[in-house]
């Protein structure tokens, strides 16, 4: 009596194989089109063996397998994995021809199975098993991976039905262990009214109306869920350095409540049949919506022939946080841009994006002067562009099925899809066509910028190309609203964000009265926190200590850390320039980390924990506008023979930097003056960028860029042009920042060393330096002229004098007490 529901099931699928409909034909073969195979068909409560796969075999206790009992095990079979067993039409077709429901009486489960031996006819070579007198014998339970019965229509009678005009019986398989089980799926709408029809509405095949069978709803809520383990490596480290509590001194960190982690699913099958069906059907209506309306493709016919293999496509499943909390569903329909050949399907697949440092520059010119800044958002912008080449596409199996021949459905793509290698390309190309036809410029020192000026008023426009995200920035109104509007009529989905307040995952928030733009990242370092420190811990003062020794060679032994550097590069080179030469430390050894460079992650995850508030403040009062820059370059930085070279540029006293670099040189220096040439090699080339940009812009700096530098020997050199027996080799380097000098583009500048900003990115420096350079940086200066006289630094007593600048301070503290 256990087994009632799987003898019912046998027997339905065993006279849909064999009884006809009266036309000599069986209902399964109205159902596919091909004739059933009863030659694998076995008889029910047939016993036999079944093959213990590799996986299997390692997970069990009983040591080596060596004889063939241990790799089979003895089962009773109850019905077919598929609706009827379908023969293997293809070597690419995933069909498993023995897939079996099996009761392995040794283990009281019941588990799907393939690669088995019936022996139906000598019944001595199996023995009944001998019925389970326990308590536990009624209730037999299921595998651990979690097979689903209710595909093959199983389930009990306070489970709901599933829709049946939306789910419907076919031939499309979902592998799940080691056995293929046919999984239902939503039948396509007829290709003359593809873009007229919602896509809930299915195809009836007449010749199996009156066949089709209803799947009820899986049962969501008792089957078990798998865990996801989340610690890893780098996790159990930090663990294992817990201090243990003292009483009265001891502040642990804010609970938080863990949620249940969700599960994503990797078919659009997984998804109605999930928990959270309701949400993903939802989101795969209004995908498919989208795409009917902007009659992305033409269906191929029935027996058309086409000049080249399509390609593939997929649906792609994501769960998004909005800004309120509450979670959103979304679907789209990627295609397989692997399978793409190129002079073929494509050509070029450039697609440029504005330069951060383009972006800083407009906003402390709005900040200054008080212009506009307003955003738009262009919702599945690569489905916008008009496909470029002859591409045809195979739809996915689990949605599209061809009634007559059970093949993929074919279509030739005449709009753009995600995942295509020329997507990003022609929706750049889109874009530009439409503002240059609307009367804008594109800046050549950045191919996503574009300016319109107002030839009557002077009144300027800026326009911020980020792929999909549009940034306005001007003082004629008029001109952005109707350039939004040229844009709403040319694209489908726009969403105008008035003015903005989050761009590309940088906050701004803008003060009128102090004319200034700060841009911070607090809830991403917030995050970035809560993942590196498991407890409070105390904050400190600077963002890596000079006592980690970093001079020790990884032997792989650790997980790799690119995860972490990648974050920590991203806040460096957007909103905390203060961290940049504690970024390129660490990044060094992304791959192959010590358990220094994990030390060094949590040291600058309590550095962050403390200045987390700390923002760039673009503007201010001052309504000049010139360039002006530092460089400095360390010469043996990290126990290296390479040198690390940094420089940061501003536009006036008041605002923080527009842009900062450091970067560790790929050559080995012979010298500090030659570290320094490089550096001043570096920064000239870059001053060159700006000037041009301003330029276009409209602020052309008519005086040569002061570079400032404490290096009096690079200085002379470039200066004078006086090439020795020492510098012999750099006379490249040297003649090409003198031609700069002579031309009027720079201008060198001696400071000493304690004024020099750019001193904070080639090393690490003590506690009151870090901080003086950091203000600098991130909130502006009023500029200190270089004079003899050098304020004393009070240094910790604790801080060892290890580097170059802590003796440097020492000694000028040492000189003043004497005076």
């Amino acid at each position: 009596i256990r087994y009632w529901c799987y003898g019912i099931m046998y027997t339905v699928q065993t006279h849909n194989m064999i009884c006809s409909t009266g036309n000599t034909r069986t209902r399964n073969e109205d159902f596919s089109g091909e004739k059933s195979d009863i030659s694998s068909c076995v008889p029910f409560y047939s016993h036999g063996w079944a093959a213990i796969s590799d996986e299997e075999r390692k997970t069990t206790d009983t040591g080596t397998h060596k004889t063939l009992k241990d790799r089979s095990v003895q089962v009773i079979m109850l019905g077919y994995t598929q609706p009827y067993p379908i023969p293997d039409k293809s070597e690419s077709t995933p069909y498993i021809k023995n897939g079996f429901i099996c009761y392995v009486p040794s283990q009281n489960k019941i588990m799907p199975r393939h690669d088995c031996i019936w022996n139906s006819t000598e019944e001595t070579a199996l023995s009944n098993p001998e019925p389970n007198t326990s308590n536990e014998s009624d209730n037999v339970t299921t595998s651990e991976e979690e097979f689903d019965y209710d595909l093959l229509g199983i389930t009990s009678d306070e489970n709901p039905s599933w829709d049946a005009d939306l789910v419907k019986q076919t031939s499309l398989p979902l592998i799940t262990d080691d056995v293929t089980v046919v999984a239902p799926v939503i039948d396509r709408p007829p290709s003359s009214d593809f873009a007229a029809i919602t896509p809930m509405e299915t195809l009836k095949n007449p010749q199996r109306n009156d066949d089709t069978i209803e799947l009820p709803t899986p049962p969501s809520d008792t089957r078990a869920k798998r865990t996801v383990k989340t610690t890893t490596k780098f996790a159990q480290y930090l663990n294992s350095r817990k201090p243990k509590a003292v009483a009265n001194n001891t502040q642990q960190k804010p609970a938080v409540k863990q949620q249940s982690p969700l599960t994503v699913p990797t078919t659009l099958f997984e998804a109605l049949t999930s928990p959270d069906a309701s949400n993903w059907r939802e989101a795969w209506e209004t995908e498919m919506t989208r795409l009917a309306k902007r009659h992305s493709w033409d269906e191929i016919k029935i027996g058309e022939e086409i000049n080249k293999a399509p390609i593939k496509s997929k649906y792609a499943f994501r769960v998004t946080v909005r800004p309120n909390g509450t979670l959103k569903y979304r679907c789209r329909l990627v295609a397989c841009g692997y399978s793409q050949i190129k002079g073929d399907d494509y050509d070029a697949t450039f697609a440029p994006t504005a330069k951060y440092r383009s972006l800083c520059i407009i906003l402390h010119l709005a900040a200054v002067f008080g212009w506009d800044i307003q955003g738009i958002d262009f919702e599945l912008a690569f489905l916008e562009s008009d496909i470029d080449k002859e591409i045809y596409m195979t739809l996915p199996k689990d949605v599209y099925i061809d009634s007559i021949n059970g093949k993929p459905v074919v279509v030739r793509l005449r709009k753009s899809l995600y995942g295509l290698k020329q997507a990003g390309e022609l929706w750049y190309q889109l874009v530009n066509n439409l503002l240059v036809s609307y009367g804008y410029t594109r800046i050549i020192h950045d191919q996503c910028v574009y300016i319109k000026r107002d030839p009557t008023t002077g009144k300027v426009t800026i326009i911020i190309c980020y792929v999909d995200d549009l940034l306005f920035v001007g003082n004629c109104p008029t001109t952005i609203s109707n350039t939004i509007a040229h844009l709403l009529a040319n694209v489908t989905n726009l969403t105008e964000m008035g003015e903005v307040k989050r761009y590309i995952g940088v906050d701004i928030k803008r003060d009128l009265e102090r004319h200034t733009i700060s841009l911070s990242q607090k809830p991403y370092i917030d995050k970035f926190i809560d993942e590196v420190l498991t407890e409070y811990k105390s904050s400190k003062p600077i963002p890596m200590s000079d006592q980690i020794d970093f001079s020790k060679e990884g032997d792989g032994s650790i997980e790799p850390i690119q995860d972490k550097v990648g974050q920590i590069r991203y806040m460096a080179d957007k909103c905390r320039p203060d961290i940049l030469t504690t970024a390129g430390i660490l990044g060094s050894a992304a791959t192959k980390p010590t358990k220094a460079h994990l030390k060094g992650i949590e040291h600058l995850a309590r550095y962050l924990q403390g200045t987390k508030d700390d923002e760039i403040v673009l503007g201010g009062m001052d309504e000049t506008v010139k360039l002006f820059g530092y460089t400095d370059a360390s010469h043996l930085p990290d126990n290296s023979s390479k040198p690390r070279l940094g420089y940061c540029f501003f536009l006036n006293l008041t605002s923080g930097t527009i842009h900062a670099r450091s970067i560790k040189d790929t050559t080995v220096s012979h010298s500090s003056c030659e570290s320094e040439i490089k550096a001043i090699d570096a920064a000239i080339r870059q001053t060159i960028w700006l000037r041009g940009f301003l330029d276009e812009l409209g602020f052309t700096q008519n005086e040569p860029t002061v570079l400032y530098t404490d290096s009096q020997s690079a200085k002379a050199l470039a200066d004078i042009f006086k090439i020795g027996s020492n510098s012999a080799h750099l006379v490249m380097r040297i003649n090409y920042i003198h031609e700069c000098i002579e031309s009027g583009i720079v201008r060198l500048k001696y400071i000493n060393t304690f004024n020099e900003v750019a001193d904070i990115l080639t090393k690490l420096l003590p506690v009151q330096l870090h901080e003086r350079h950091t203000d600098f940086l991130l909130r502006g200066h009023n500029f200190i002229e270089p004079t003899t006289v050098v304020k004393p630094v009070v240094v910790k007593s604790n801080f060892k004098f290890n580097s170059a600048i802590g003796k440097f301070v020492h000694k000028l503290n040492k000189v003043k007490t004497k005076q």
